[in-house]
């Protein structure tokens, strides 16, 4: 799975550069990451953690140190040189407003509800909600120390839930991702069919996390989700299917298809990282390779300003990909140490996943 993960990450990355939509694409990818992140937060929660309180304070050390890192030396840059994550321009301070003044610095700091920025703006008035924030000049979410943060106030919303809504038994959690689809599928034919809508709203995403969680706990009961069954057609031919993606007649018409092949694939790609330890280390840089690039390519903009070749997008990738490996080496691995010590002090969980019943 470290591969298949380190793929999307990059695939975020070309989206970001003139390339856009090599690979997955953006958007496609961080959707892959949603539908992973249930299938593994549905694995520590049925090995690891007795209480809520671990879960939540481990999955957040996993979290923000490398984001804190990155967010100083965004603020660092466009305080001292200029360099913003993204072109465009907040708002001058004195024209926030107490309360978006308030939650900027909040999410800023702590990355919650960093999603919310792309349904709100900011004025005099202070915040606003909006339907597209298109239509703020310029978007409150320019003001992110690290904008593509915005999935992770997606991901912490799931994990406040994650605890309560994956004890619950098969039924209601099938329900669940079925409710939040239908939220899609009406928000799509009322006109919300463009970004934020189509991919940022929580309640109409949460049913990606909620298949991941379900791939984990049918992966002995179901045949066709075992990792037994025809892993290496799974693995290698998912990872294949990734790299062909965006160079494949109607891509657009492939999108759920990757995402079904990625749900009957996950079991697979779990037991080929366990058995590569080089596929595990992989997938430690995809976390940081995310978090940082944009970065990166803010300051490849600075330094070769104009390049909008296919060498730059590469580049980009290479300068991240050495970036996010520092970050692992020098801040991802001591918090490891540091959550692997709160994770030997959980009891582990010895209530079985509640059964399709």
């Amino acid at each position: 799975m470290g591969l298949l993960r380190l793929l999307l990450a990059a695939a975020v990355v070309f989206a970001h550069t003139p390339v856009h939509n090599l690979l997955t694409g953006g958007r496609l990818a961080v959707e892959s990451f949603f539908m992973i992140s249930g299938f593994y937060v549905a694995l520590v929660l049925d090995r690891t953690y007795r209480q809520p309180r671990d879960f939540y304070i481990n999955r957040y050390l996993r979290l923000v140190p490398v984001y804190l890192v990155v967010a100083g030396a965004s603020l660092l840059s466009w305080t001292l040189y200029g360099v913003k994550p993204f072109p465009e321009s907040a708002l001058p301070a004195s024209d926030w407003g107490s309360s978006a003044l308030g939650f900027l610095l909040m999410t800023n700091a702590t990355m919650f509800f960093q999603d919310m920025t792309m349904f709100m703006c900011a004025g005099g008035e202070g915040l606003s909600w909006v339907a597209d924030f298109r239509s703020c000049s310029p978007p409150l979410y320019g003001a992110l120390l690290v904008p593509q943060a915005w999935s992770l106030g997606i991901e912490i919303s799931f994990y406040a839930l994650a605890p309560w809504l994956l004890r619950m038994r098969t039924r209601w959690v099938v329900a669940l991702a079925l409710a939040s689809v239908a939220v899609k599928v009406v928000l799509y034919f009322q006109g919300f069919k463009r970004d934020p809508w189509d991919y940022r709203f929580f309640p109409s995403e949460l049913f990606l996390f909620l298949l991941g969680s379900l791939a984990y706990r049918w992966r002995d009961s179901k045949q066709w989700l075992s990792r037994d069954a025809i892993p290496g057609l799974k693995v290698w031919g998912l990872l294949a299917f990734g790299l062909a993606f965006s160079r494949l007649p109607f891509a657009s018409g492939f999108y759920f298809v990757f995402l079904a092949a990625l749900f009957f694939s996950l079991p697979a790609l779990l037991a080929f990282s366990n058995r590569h330890a080089w596929d595990r280390k992989l997938g430690e840089l995809s976390y940081p390779l995310y978090m940082v690039h944009v970065l990166a390519i803010a300051w490849l903009e600075v330094v070769i300003p104009g390049d909008r070749s296919w060498g730059f997008a590469w580049l980009a990738v290479g300068v991240s990909l050495v970036a996010s490996a520092a970050l692992y080496r020098f801040v991802d691995v001591p918090m490891e140490r540091v959550r692997s010590a709160r994770r030997r002090n959980a009891a582990p969980v010895t209530t079985e996943v509640p059964s399709a019943a």
